[in-house]
């Protein structure tokens, strides 16, 4: 992500907000404005660590283990 550009823009209200969970330097240094400002919210890079958030994963990816053994068309599935 281009920080500045997003600091940019969250000061002069073209975004209203910001929700992060990774920053260009991490840890971040102390003078990041990002930390100080009162319209980003910063959680540490294990935000999807939720309770929700595992079961979902895991529940997927029994999905598709079942959709492969019924010889089902899967639906994750990256192309490279």
């Amino acid at each position: 992500m281009d920080e500045e550009a997003l600091i940019s823009a969250l000061r002069t209200g073209k975004l209203m907000g910001a929700g992060l969970d990774v920053l260009s330097v991490e840890p971040p240094k102390q003078d990041n404005p990002l930390l100080r400002m009162d319209n980003v919210i910063i959680t540490p890079h294990v935000g999807g660590g939720t309770r929700e958030a595992l079961e979902r994963g895991i529940v997927g990816a029994l999905e598709e283990v079942m959709r492969f053994l019924r010889g089902e068309q899967l639906k994750n599935v990256f192309k490279y």
